[in-house]
């Protein structure tokens, strides 16, 4: 038996965030690269914008056996093509197209996916081959009322004339933008990357006994209504809802214009007992998390309400059979139906709706009924069947003979079949290894085949002697053998993790010689404070694991090692001393507040009754 190399459907992803934060745009990246890969044959090479210095968002990433991410600032070989790199510690956007730069130059990629129309113009003036090619995840254009810049308008407009292919999140911001550019003169390759879930088997419904449990998971904001939010819930506890509230998230983002925010948020957060907050989660945690509450929170400032994005959170929630309380939109209106019971336009509404959900959970379970309708259209096969499509064009471009397969990629995706041939030409998608028998079961090829071709789990091929593409892969003697090696090839991989996967468990990041990730089980908690996991602290305030650890195995000698840590040490030292005089000052700004004089007469009532607080119910509901 000929032996036969399965070359996978190759993607460069790239987004300029954060991958240390609790945020959107960071579970972005770990949710693109686990919806890719949840079809066969597809290989994700993740670049990190910042140093890694903890697992939160990667471990996703890291436990998905077709998923490498690659920190440059460890990777030796990017400083010595790249002198910037040298010692370097953060990145501009030039310096993000020039580590792509390089690591295209090191693999063959199908696709570059890149989250920054920045990075994207900048990577498109160094290699304007790329073409088609260079898929931009636009960002920046938020709202429909929000005027575009004329700077970023012509950032858009120059990756158009490259040729450059533009996706949208959703349907709104793609005719919003296709509208824009096409004023302008420009013709445009708009295409929906959606946001999306992994699937479970059976969403089950949040039950109706015991207090009414939220959620909330993300970054604090002012535009995220993370006071108000905080506040609503203790108003409406004060009225006699009987509620609680599980909170994940450190990321707190700076607020110019409310220099009292952070503080303000930390107060809230720790001054309620039925008020949890867990700091820092995985995305599987968080999961468990919103399992265990009945519904979420995803109520933001009406200056959103024109949004042309969808919060990935509402379909996470979903999934899981849990509805979250929203703002009226007209993007909310469209997919959960106007009658939708959980709209709160207002602080005064979002009140009253806290207080009907505590006593009306009938109420709760038919918005969760619409929430697990709404996600199921998101899951990654529904996505992968809309946008990989457009990504085999992106990498076919135009050259024609093999135009034909995207043609039939598409055909099949918008279909319940899985083989469809084509003058003379068949392909068919193997969407799991019991596909290979039913592609040997619907195709009459025996004979030998010609130009056998992989597009991740699509394959292509000829029996009838038709003249092979150029651009073919590999040639193989039979389609037995074609069925063969993908369906070994997918048994071997385990791919994007289920939505019910169980927590891996506390783990720590290493760095390969070559700046690629891993992760090993985290170390025993020191007995030093500065090294204890979760809260730092007398004020609770959550942070990352210590860098000490996320270090080992990185290869140095004794000496350098000594120095290095000495280093960080004092790096880290000098933080928390600027961090804990930055706390002091907010707090101090925040006693005189208006807000901080109602809680100190609160917590003056409470210690004059001498009234225990109650124990925190963080159980599952059933």
């Amino acid at each position: 038996m000929t032996a036969v190399k399965a070359q996978p459907f190759r993607v460069l992803l790239y987004a300029h965030v954060d991958l240390n934060v609790i945020d959107g745009s960071a579970f972005f990246v770990a949710g693109a690269a686990s919806l890719l890969t949840s079809a066969p044959g597809v290989q994700v090479d993740v670049v990190a914008a910042t140093p890694i210095t903890r697992s939160v968002v990667v471990q996703e990433m890291l436990v998905n056996d077709r998923v490498t991410v690659t920190d440059p600032f460890a990777d030796p070989g990017l400083a010595v093509h790249k002198p910037e790199f040298e010692g370097a510690r953060r990145m501009d956007e030039g310096m993000a197209a020039s580590a792509l730069d390089h690591y295209l130059d090191r693999a063959a990629y199908d696709v570059v996916i890149v989250r920054s129309t920045e990075v994207a113009d900048e990577l498109a003036q160094r290699r304007p081959d790329l073409g088609r090619r260079l898929c931009v995840y636009v960002t920046g254009v938020v709202a429909a009322d929000a005027p575009i810049g004329e700077e970023a308008l012509a950032r858009l407009e120059r990756l158009v004339v490259g040729e450059a292919t533009l996706l949208c999140q959703t349907p709104e911001m793609r005719d919003h933008l296709g509208a824009l550019l096409r004023a302008n003169g420009s013709t445009t390759r708009l295409a929906v990357m959606s946001p999306s879930v992994p699937a479970e088997n059976e969403a089950i419904l949040p039950g109706t006994d015991g207090p009414l449990v939220l959620a909330y998971t993300g970054k604090f904001a002012p535009a995220w209504h993370t006071v108000e939010m905080l506040a609503a819930f203790k108003e409406a506890a004060s009225a006699g809802a009987d509620l609680r509230m599980l909170v994940a998230g450190d990321h707190f983002k700076r607020a110019p214009e409310w220099p009292t925010f952070g503080a303000e948020v930390r107060y809230l957060l720790e001054s309620h007992p039925g008020i949890s907050w867990r700091g820092a989660v995985t995305r599987a945690e968080a999961r468990q998390l919103v399992s265990s509450a009945h519904a979420g929170i995803g109520w933001r400032h009406p200056s959103l309400d024109t949004s042309l994005e969808l919060s990935t959170k509402l379909l996470e929630h979903g999934v899981l059979g849990r509805p979250c309380v929203i703002n009226p939109t007209a993007m909310h209106q469209r997919l959960f139906g106007a009658d939708y019971p959980l709209f709160a336009s207002s602080m005064t509404e979002f009140v009253a709706l806290l207080g009907r959900m505590a006593s009306d959970r009938g109420l709760v379970r038919a918005a969760a009924e619409t929430a697990v309708d709404v996600a199921e259209g998101y899951t990654y096969e529904r996505v992968f069947r809309d946008v990989f499509p457009t990504l085999v064009d992106a990498a076919l471009g135009d050259s024609p003979p093999r135009g034909d397969i995207s043609a039939s990629v598409r055909a099949l995706v918008t279909s319940d079949e899985r083989l469809v041939t084509r003058d003379g030409w068949t392909v068919a998608w193997l969407a799991d290894s019991a596909d290979a028998a039913r592609v040997l079961a619907a195709s009459q090829a025996r004979d030998e085949l010609h130009a056998v071709e992989r597009m991740g789990p699509f394959v292509r091929w000829s029996s009838d002697g038709a003249t092979p593409s150029s651009a073919g892969r590999t040639t193989v003697p039979t389609l037995e053998l074609v069925v063969d090696v993908l369906a070994a090839e997918r048994s071997a991989g385990t791919g994007a993790a289920k939505a019910s996967a169980g927590e891996v468990g506390p783990t720590t990041v290493v760095h390969d010689a070559a700046g690629r990730l891993g992760l090993v089980p985290a170390a025993e908690p020191a007995r030093d404070a500065r090294d204890a996991p979760g809260v730092s602290g007398a004020t609770g305030t959550p942070r990352s694991s210590s860098p000490r650890s996320e270090r080992a195995g990185t290869p140095r000698t004794a000496d350098a090692t000594l120095r290095t840590e000495i280093e960080h040490l004092s790096a880290d030292l000098a933080r928390q001393v600027k961090e804990t005089q930055r706390l002091k000052d907010r707090y101090e700004a925040l006693s005189g507040s208006r807000l901080g004089r109602l809680q100190l007469s609160y917590w003056e009532m409470r210690s004059r009754r001498r009234r225990r607080p109650p124990t925190d119910d963080t159980s599952a509901v059933t």
